[in-house]
C-alpha cells in the first residue's frame, strides 16, 4: 500500500487496513516509509481489539512501527486498524509506502485485501 509523493510538498493521509493475526497472543505495529529527509512524518494508528475497545499508536518519524497493539482477541479474525497521519517531504519526492510489523517474530501478519489509503497534497 503506497503513495506516489513530490519533493518540498505536505501531504494528509489515511490508511484504512484490514488484518489478521495467527494467534491470540500478538498485536501489530503500523508505520510508514517514504523519501529520504522528510522535514516531518507524523501519524496516529487506531487498532480495533474488541466489539469495545482501541489501542491507539503514535508515530513520530517514519520507518520504524516502534511499537504495537495488544493482543487480538481473536486468531485469524479482521479487524481494523486506522491510521491518520501527515508528511511534509523536503528535496525528495518518492513514494510513501505502509509498513507493519508483528508483536512475535513466531506469529502470521496479514493485511487483507480491500484495505486502502486516501491521501491529499495539501501545499
Amino acid at each position: 500500500m503506497s503513495f506516489p509523493v513530490d519533493a518540498n510538498s505536505t501531504y494528509v493521509f489515511e490508511v484504512y487496513i484490514v488484518f489478521q493475526s495467527s494467534s491470540i497472543s500478538y498485536g501489530v505495529g503500523f508505520s510508514i516509509n517514504g523519501p529520504e529527509n522528510p522535514v516531518w512524518a507524523l501519524h496516529q494508528t487506531m487498532v480495533t481489539q474488541t466489539a469495545t475497545a482501541n489501542i491507539y499508536l503514535n508515530g513520530f518519524g517514519y520507518n520504524l512501527p516502534n511499537n504495537t497493539s495488544a493482543s487480538v482477541v481473536a486468531a485469524n479474525t479482521n479487524y481494523l486498524a486506522k491510521m491518520r497521519g501527515t508528511i511534509a517531504t523536503g528535496a525528495d519526492g518518492g513514494t510513501l509506502i505502509l509498513r507493519w510489523r508483528g508483536e512475535n517474530a513466531a506469529g502470521t501478519y496479514t493485511v487483507v485485501a480491500g484495505s486502502f489509503i486516501l491521501y491529499t497534497k495539501v501545499a
